[in-house]
């Protein structure tokens, strides 16, 4: 069974991404690693090309910037890296992603099972770091190994590509690490503009104060329990050494199972709308509970004054839970497509 590596990166050095690492991780793995090296503005070729291992394959491409609505650049990147795979399977890591040492022989095994079985990915989820490295703000699932001719690269509405995978997923345990917004609070807002102008919304934080949004992030944050992959270990160290770790009070998370959500599909955005939308599902008795499930929860703040004090119509858990944005992504991303067809599904707080 042959594993093919591939991932993409641009202006690593210049965007403080640990692509490095993120190779070295899933070396072990990997029979052959696909680089595509979009042209860049440092020397990330160089960082690259420096990396000791005959399995890592460069593929330098010049990238069209001018597709960026919708991840379209991305995806078209990603999927030149594909077609160069030439493995039974293919692992995608992103350039800010780290897989740890201690998951890599449960990977091997899951891929045995996987292969005996025939299910087409393995999914595993990463935790999503925000600010520091010891906090994380969500555990988000993704598809990280697919068999080859199971799958090709989508455009998806953020910077976030996605695979069109066939057939069935095999759904691991295992975690590894995201460490995009894992930065301080200075670059983690300039890697948010970064974000939105690669998905041609570049005035989207026009007039916003970048402290008040980390602020918010950091309320839904949890502490880092585990320990970081050793190939991060001494670059978080220099970007983080004479920081002095803290641990945030942690707000509830829940699964699926127990106390009944109302739930509301943000993906048009109209603020006006979702107020009187969160109000008509608060006034249904057995949702005890919001869901917001899109990420445009940084927008909520024009609702927010809207329901504050109003203890009457609105239970205070909800308004706690819109505020915090908590069913983001946290545990739902499996099921929100029938969360909202049947407006409402199960929880428990774990």
């Amino acid at each position: 069974m042959k594993v093919s590596g591939f991932t993409i990166v641009r202006n690593g050095i210049k965007y403080f991404y640990p692509f490095r690492e993120a190779i070295l991780s899933i070396l072990p793995i990997c029979d052959e690693l696909i680089v595509n090296v979009g042209n860049s503005e440092d020397n990330t070729l160089e960082v690259i090309k420096s990396i000791d291992s005959n399995k890592i394959k460069i593929l330098n491409r010049t990238w069209d910037m001018s597709l960026r609505d919708g991840g379209k650049v991305l995806s078209i990147e990603s999927n030149a890296a594909l077609v160069k795979c030439s493995g039974d399977w293919c692992f995608y890591i992103q350039a800010d992603e780290v897989l740890h040492e201690d998951n890599i022989h449960e990977i091997k095994a899951a891929m045995q099972i996987a292969e005996r079985e025939g299910y087409t990915g393995i999914e595993c989820g990463f935790y999503h770091h925000m600010i520091y490295p010891w906090l994380y703000q969500y555990i988000e699932p993704r598809v990280i190994l697919m068999r080859t001719n199971c799958f090709s690269w989508k455009s998806s509405p953020s910077v976030h590509e996605t695979p069109n995978l066939k057939g069935k997923i095999f759904h691991t345990g295992i975690k590894y690490h995201h460490y995009g917004y894992c930065r301080g609070q200075e670059e983690v807002f300039k890697r948010w503009k970064l974000y939105m102008e690669i998905d041609n919304n570049p005035h989207w934080y026009d007039g916003y104060d970048p402290n008040n949004i980390i602020t918010d992030r950091l309320e839904v944050c949890q502490n880092l329990k585990g320990t970081h992959p050793k190939v991060v270990q001494e670059t978080l160290e220099r970007m983080f050494g004479g920081v002095v770790p803290f641990e945030v009070r942690e707000v509830a998370r829940f699964e699926t199972v127990g106390t009944k959500v109302g739930v509301i599909n943000a993906e048009i955005w109209n603020p006006s709308i979702m107020v009187e939308e969160v109000k008509r599902l608060m006034s249904v008795e057995e949702y005890e509970y919001i869901a917001i499930c899109n990420d445009k929860y940084r927008n909520l703040a024009p609702m927010i004054g809207e329901f504050q004090g109003n203890v009457g119509m609105v239970k205070s858990q909800g308004v706690s839970l819109i505020k915090r944005g908590v069913f983001l992504q946290i545990g739902f991303p499996k099921n929100l497509e029938d969360a909202i067809l049947h407006e409402g599904f199960s929880i428990k707080e774990v």
